[in-house]
């Protein structure tokens, strides 16, 4: 018989799990609302963002789905305490890679980016490997099973 008392987590471990939890969530939401599926969002941007958008391969519109429904699989795994996790979100950090390198080394259309401009896709990079590596320590405490 196991002690309950062994099995319950701090409430920094659900804090965590819930944070990612609404973070994935809105990158599920940002990515169906994205300009590439949005005809009226196409309308608000500029001619290079727009250029950028309609450039954009199949494989990095993948990568981005891979990131975000990653993400918010890992994130329901972490909640359920499942060590299937750390796997979940290693796939989103790949897509989250995998996206932004199209997006600022491949693309063919260059928008020129301000300092301000890159701060989300580094805090997006951050979370993204916060979050795997939060996994993978989890496991190895014998949190997730």
């Amino acid at each position: 018989m196991t002690d309950d008392m062994n099995d319950k987590q701090p409430w920094t471990f659900w804090t965590i799990a819930v944070v990612a939890l609404l973070w994935n969530a809105l990158g599920v939401f940002a990515f169906a609302i994205q300009p590439a599926f949005n005809p009226d969002a196409m309308q608000q941007l500029n001619a290079e963002q727009r250029a950028l958008v309609e450039s954009t391969p199949l494989w990095a519109m993948i990568a981005y789905g891979v990131a975000v429904f990653g993400g918010l699989a890992g994130a329901i795994a972490l909640l359920l305490r499942r060590k299937i996790a750390a796997l979940l979100f290693g796939a989103s950090l790949l897509g989250v890679i995998v996206q932004f390198a199209h997006a600022f080394i491949f693309a063919s259309v260059k928008v020129p980016l301000s300092g301000a401009q890159l701060v989300l896709p580094s805090i997006v990079i951050l979370i993204a490997i916060f979050l795997y590596l939060y996994a993978r320590k989890q496991i190895s405490k014998d949190v997730l099973k």
